[in-house]
């Protein structure tokens, strides 16, 4: 009987073993795969869906309301993308993948809406 306890302990520890290195690894959490993803106030996927490109800066901000941050790429800055979404939502204590949601312009129109996996 004692030996059976040991062994239920055992197996206790190694699933929360396994549980806690799994939390930590950078991997899409199976169940919902945006639970490490902090979104902007106002952005949801349907309102995504509804950026089109060509519509201009001003349309953005009515439909997702105000981005997370902005930034300018290339030398000198010809494309700016502005990020609805980024990692960290359950720091410090799980670390899954999150979603990178933007919408990007040129010349002040939208140009296109990447969405990117990232586990670090």
């Amino acid at each position: 009987m004692k030996i059976n306890k040991i062994y239920i302990l055992i197996g206790i520890s190694l699933i929360l073993l396994v549980a806690i290195l799994y939390s930590r690894s950078e991997q899409p959490f199976p169940f919902y795969p945006y639970i490490d993803t902090i979104f902007s106030k106002d952005f949801t996927w349907g309102k995504f869906e509804k950026v089109q490109e060509g519509m201009s800066r001003e349309e953005v901000i009515q439909l997702l309301g105000q981005p997370l941050s902005k930034h300018d790429w290339g030398n000198p800055p010809t494309r700016k993308c502005w990020q609805y979404s980024k990692d960290g939502k359950l720091e410090p204590i799980a670390d899954f993948s999150c979603y990178l949601a933007q919408v990007c312009f040129t010349k002040g129109r939208v140009d296109s809406k990447p969405v990117t996996e990232f586990g670090d």
